[in-house]
């Protein structure tokens, strides 16, 4: 009787839902996909065709291995293994990789998978600002039994932090934000590996990427980075990546059981990203190398740029000789420092105080870096000393109070960003000299022609060789004025002078005044 219903059953047509819902087995453009860029896969779970129908029959669902079936997307997808496999190939191979939904997600998972309530972990003084909170909570909670802060850039200190048994982790950042710290990574780990051991050495790599910096061949342990940022390159996804180093010796599985550890948290807790994130990330990671080399090389013109103008105390960039990481910089970052610096403007607060107009082209006024757009924080208030040696060596000698700004280079090319800053600072009152008065204006061939009457007090040492960084400004009386970004010892030697300028160096409606 079963089977006769089932036949009847069996027989009958379809109705118009079922044939738009059950199409899976129908559909052979899903099997035999052969587009040059891989395919998304949006999906939850997964149809058990035959081939995994057969691999679960034949070697039982607890020996299958990790990457051979698919049922769930919280603990495996096809985009996941792509990013997965990509990103450890780029850190040159190791015992695994696993992707999260975002980088916090993933440095969650690293210190919670790998310690217990008995832990201690030493973490360097600059490192990104929620791990601070999360290691508070976890001491609160009492997850954690204690967290050592040292001064990443002291070797000798944090080597002797990691003597004690009980510290399970070190954590770094291999160049930290905002002040570009590079740890002697060389003398840390050798030094670790004498007094600790099993101390797992974790660094995040996010402002260097594999481009860059690769610290699996400096003897790190677990490498992290947010693909939020460089690895992605364009700003429109969140995700987090973990690698953990492969050996051939005695370690080897040591390190595969770490990896089998933080791939077991994330199907635990939850934290997997979506297909679609890691499918943005892999398109971004084929321009990665490029635009790698691109930010490093604008970035060290800008800086240099930057720290030649007076109105600029300071620039903190390791590729610059000021910098106290410059030889490490030399040492483990041959091809370059990445495009994340920060810049001092002794700009004086009073009750009218405006700060830079950081959302000026070419600057967007916005946090993160390593998207296509040039990012710059407007600026907080603090002086010029920020390594913790520099404040115990210059006691006697006041440092310049003023305001800091974090720029975050972009695509864009170190011409037009220099050009931004000549224009961002003619415009402010405090890092600006009056030129003198337009008497006369006049379109060119090349753009437009202003005879100014130089009239200003400091105008002796406006650098006329360089009229990009004009700004005119129109006055109540409708009188025109020129300024320029105050640097350079240039002297006119005359009582007035044309400059020409491109058009678009002139705001609209400055243009429209001036040619009335």
């Amino acid at each position: 009787a079963s089977f006769t219903m089932w036949a009847k059953f069996n027989a009958v047509k379809p109705t118009l839902h079922t044939s738009a819902v059950l199409n899976v087995e129908k559909s052979s453009s899903f099997q035999v996909y052969t587009g040059v860029s891989e395919p998304v896969a949006l999906t939850s779970n997964y149809y058990f065709g035959v081939n995994n129908s057969q691999v679960l029959t034949e070697k039982g669902k607890d020996l299958v291995d990790e990457d051979a079936i698919f049922y769930y997307s919280r603990s495996r997808n096809p985009n996941f293994n792509s990013i997965q496999d990509t990103f450890l190939n780029l850190h040159g191979g190791g015992s695994g990789c696993v992707a999260f939904a975002t980088g916090m997600a993933a440095i969650s998972a690293v210190i919670l998978s790998l310690t217990t309530a008995e832990s201690e972990l030493v973490v360097s003084d600059e490192i990104y600002r929620e791990v601070p909170e999360l290691y508070e909570n976890l001491l609160k909670a009492k997850r954690l039994a204690a967290v050592h802060v040292v001064d990443i850039l002291d070797t000798d200190s944090v080597i002797e932090k990691l003597k004690k048994e009980s510290v399970k982790m070190l954590y770094l950042e291999s160049a930290s934000n905002p002040n570009m710290k590079i740890p002697d990574f060389e003398a840390i780990i050798s030094g670790a590996r004498k007094v600790n051991p099993n101390c797992l050495i974790v660094v995040d790599n996010t402002l260097l990427t594999p481009i860059l910096f690769r610290p699996f061949e400096w003897g790190v342990d677990i490498v992290v980075e947010s693909a939020t940022k460089y690895l992605s390159g364009k700003g429109d996804v969140l995700l987090g990546l973990v690698a953990t180093r492969g050996s051939e010796g005695s370690d080897k599985f040591r390190l595969k059981g770490i990896h089998e550890k933080i791939l077991n948290w994330r199907m635990i807790a939850g934290g997997s990203p979506n297909a679609l994130a890691c499918w943005l990330v892999m398109k971004g990671i084929e321009t990665l190398q490029l635009r790698m080399l691109h930010v490093s090389k604008t970035a060290l013109k800008v800086a240099k740029f930057l720290e030649s103008l007076p109105c600029v105390s300071r620039v903190i960039y390791s590729g610059l000789k000021s910098h106290p990481c410059y030889s490490d910089d030399k040492k483990y970052l041959p091809s370059g420092s990445a495009g994340l610096m920060r810049f001092h403007v002794p700009l004086i607060q009073t009750k009218d105080y405006t700060a830079l107009e950081a959302d000026r082209a070419p600057f967007v006024n916005a946090v993160s870096f390593g998207e296509a757009h040039t990012l710059m924080m407007c600026g907080y208030d603090g002086d010029t000393l920020v390594f913790k040696h520099e404040k115990d060596e210059k006691k006697d000698s006041p440092p310049v109070k003023g305001f800091w700004y974090r720029l975050a280079i972009g695509l864009q090319s170190s011409d037009e960003i220099c050009l931004g800053f000549l224009n961002l600072f003619a415009r402010h009152e405090s890092t600006r000299v009056l030129l003198g008065e337009v008497e006369r204006v006049k379109e060119t061939k090349t753009g437009t022609n202003l005879k100014v009457k130089i009239t200003g007090p400091k105008a002796a040492k406006a650098p006329l060789d360089s009229t990009s960084c004009v700004f005119v400004e129109i006055s109540e009386s409708n009188k025109s004025f020129v300024y320029l970004a105050l640097f350079g010892e240039s002297k006119t030697g005359s009582s007035s002078i044309d400059l020409n300028l491109d058009v678009s160096a002139l705001d609209e409606k400055v243009m429209e005044i001036l040619k009335q």
